[in-house]
């Protein structure tokens, strides 16, 4: 019987599924606990009743009670969202004595200000997040252009290799993602953006480009990467092994972790560039690898395997190379000037996540983009082994989507409340309760299409 073995692909590190599993809880734990604080701190600002506070739906976890008021505060199963259950007269018997604490019993501003209140919390939060991420100091690379795609749009328009990106529409540029976020913006809305140039031989010049431009408008990964085809000035990796393959010519011939390639076949190595392509033109063909280990000189031989690719055959020994690539610059800005940019950072990304779904409901972009809690996971997960501050940025990200989220006007989301408060001050009555249950019954079939189409495009990046 033939035995059927698993892509190794397809199989996630128990590592990875770990970061993953723990990225998410804690992303959703912080970000619906801010969210649902903001609710209930402008609520207990009003005088309002607060009977529970959720984190989570379904069976309770853990829960205890607090206050004069004895609020149940509650953690509950499924960790999707949470809640906060207020007095309301329409949901049950009130006693004469608290009617005034009720939610429905209080103005129609006081109303709308708890109901803002929540996705406010989550754009002040993102704001905090940006700033914390600024004072400490965001790793990348220098303003430096490393590659100009040849034929594309920035080619055409003169951008060449080495030089340095100074300002862009007059705003200083420190690192090469700074303004990844503004450019974004300016080239949905059709906006000319200016660059000013340096070259490495001290010339300066400005160059305008036009959004219109773009091939395909497609810049949702960068303007400078996807729209021109600018890529960063990146260090050399250096030659040392960070893996080594079981059962590959390596570890046959005893190259081991950590060491460092030196040499190939007596021609010295100087990034990993360069290994890779010693060894990719001998397959099948004994190789002598000089190497340095703990400050020791050793000579190893091994034999490429021979494997097919789209330039031929080439040789592999079965080792991998560091993934990290060390930073060239930090964006690391003062406490007053890191809230001023958070502040603008999460204007900016709000502005460009309103813009991404009027164009999404245009057709305009595909709602490929979406993603659901597999793709959330996935990316709290490499952001939280990459470091504290890509966690944070990630963070800021979701936070600045959820409050944006909970404010379109959909029925059981803060913005449909929203809506109908705006309904009952055009009237001046409230929305009946009959009304409310229709449209709660709308807004959970629209949630459900939007979470199939997230879920459906999580399954599909995983290849499932």
């Amino acid at each position: 019987m033939r035995q059927v073995l698993p892509d190794p692909s397809s199989v996630i590190p128990v590592s990875d599924f770990l970061y993953s599993a723990g990225g998410f809880i804690v992303a959703v734990g912080v970000l619906v606990t801010f969210h649902e604080l903001g609710h209930f701190s402008v609520a207990r600002l009003f005088g309002v009743k607060i009977l529970r506070f959720s984190i989570g739906f379904g069976r309770p976890l853990w829960r205890r009670h607090y206050g004069a008021d004895q609020t149940e505060v509650v953690v509950s199963l499924i960790p999707l969202g949470g809640y906060v259950r207020m007095l309301d007269e329409r949901e049950g018997e009130v006693a004469g004595t608290e009617r005034a604490r009720a939610f429905n019993r209080q103005s129609l501003l006081i109303r709308s200000a708890i109901v803002m209140a929540g996705p406010f919390a989550n754009f002040l939060l993102a704001a905090l997040l940006y700033w914390t991420a600024l004072v400490i100091g965001i790793a990348g690379f220098s303003p430096v252009i490393g590659q100009v795609l040849p034929g594309g749009l920035g080619d055409q328009l003169g951008f060449k290799s080495g030089q340095q990106i100074v300002a862009i529409d007059q705003r200083p540029v420190r690192s090469w993602s700074e303004y990844h976020i503004y450019l974004v913006n300016q080239s949905l809305k059709g906006r000319p953006i200016v660059f000013d140039l340096l070259s490495d031989t001290g010339v300066a010049r400005s160059i305008e480009v036009d959004p219109k431009d773009f091939p395909g408008r497609g810049t949702t990964h960068g303007v400078l990467e996807t729209g021109l085809g600018l890529f960063p000035a990146v260090p050399p990796i250096s030659p040392i092994v960070s893996e080594v393959l079981a059962g590959s010519p390596a570890q046959r011939g005893g190259l081991q972790k950590d060491d460092l390639v030196t040499a190939v076949d007596g021609s010295p190595i100087e990034d990993w560039r360069g290994l890779v392509q010693a060894i990719s033109t001998r397959p099948g063909q004994r190789v002598e690898l000089e190497v340095d280990r703990d400050r020791q000189r050793l000579i190893i031989q091994v034999i490429p395997d021979s494997v097919e690719s789209a330039d031929g055959t080439i040789g592999r020994i079965g080792i991998k190379r560091d993934a990290k690539v060390r930073p060239t610059a930090y964006l690391q800005l003062g406490l007053l000037p890191a809230f001023g940019r958070g502040l603008e950072n999460t204007w900016l990304l709000s502005e460009l996540t309103v813009r991404t779904l009027v164009h999404m409901v245009r057709l305009k972009i595909s709602t490929e983009t979406l993603g659901g809690p597999v793709t959330i996971a996935r990316v709290a997960g490499q952001s939280a082994r990459t470091g504290i501050v890509p966690f944070l940025l990630f963070l800021a990200v979701v936070s600045v989507s959820l409050g944006v989220l909970n404010l379109l006007p959909i029925p059981i989301l803060d913005g449909g409340h929203l809506f109908y408060l705006l309904i009952e001050a055009i009237r001046g009555t409230p929305v009946s309760v009959e009304a409310m249950q229709i449209g709660q019954r709308l807004g959970i079939g629209m949630l459900a299409v939007l979470m199939f189409i997230a879920f459906y495009n999580d399954v599909a990046r995983l290849g499932w």
